[in-house]
């Protein structure tokens, strides 16, 4: 009797860690996505202050939002497999959230070389909520908005994540082109 108790009681527990981990972030499906302005810090428009979304186009984007103070390893392998994954013509963009923008630069420096991103792009935002419209979640770890013409077609938000995530934003990417 009291082994079934004591298993009862794990599986609860291990329930509650599960649903104690989902979080909602982001903007829902459909929603037009509002322009902002981050510094370009890791890629193409490294150095300048850019509108990431009117610097794609209309083009396919995946935007994630990095919350600096959880970024860990899992985040990483889970960029890094995107980063490997992402389908040609679609770019990625990583913006990390932390209040001090200047804090977001200096770690994006220091980190570049051991990001290795093909075709993510890193970026600093200064405010750990996220550009005003994206609805971004301070509880969430990582949010993923894949964009295309400007929308977004699919969110996903993630306070545990790993590399094997990625397929699923990989998925969404090829449904909508």
């Amino acid at each position: 009797m009291r082994g079934l108790l004591s298993g009862l009681l794990m599986g609860c527990l291990c329930c509650l860690t599960v649903w104690g981990d989902e979080v909602t972030s982001g903007p829902k499906v459909g929603d037009k996505l509002e322009g902002f302005k981050a510094d370009g810090v890791v890629g193409s428009v490294e150095g300048k202050e850019v509108d990431y979304l009117a610097e794609r186009k209309g083009e396919s984007t995946v935007f994630l939002f990095v919350s600096q103070a959880n970024f860990g390893r899992p985040i990483y392998r889970f960029m890094k497999s995107l980063d490997a994954e992402l389908p040609e013509n679609t770019a990625g963009v990583a913006i990390w959230l932390n209040d001090n923008k200047q804090d977001a630069k200096d770690y994006l420096t220091r980190a570049a070389k051991s990001l290795n991103f093909g075709k993510i792009s890193c970026g600093a935002y200064g405010d750990a909520a996220g550009p005003k419209g994206w609805g971004i979640n301070t509880d969430a770890h990582l949010t993923v908005v894949v964009a295309h013409e400007g929308k977004a077609t699919a969110v996903f938000a993630y306070k545990v994540v790993n590399e094997t995530d990625a397929k699923q934003v990989v998925e969404a990417i090829k449904k909508k082109k």
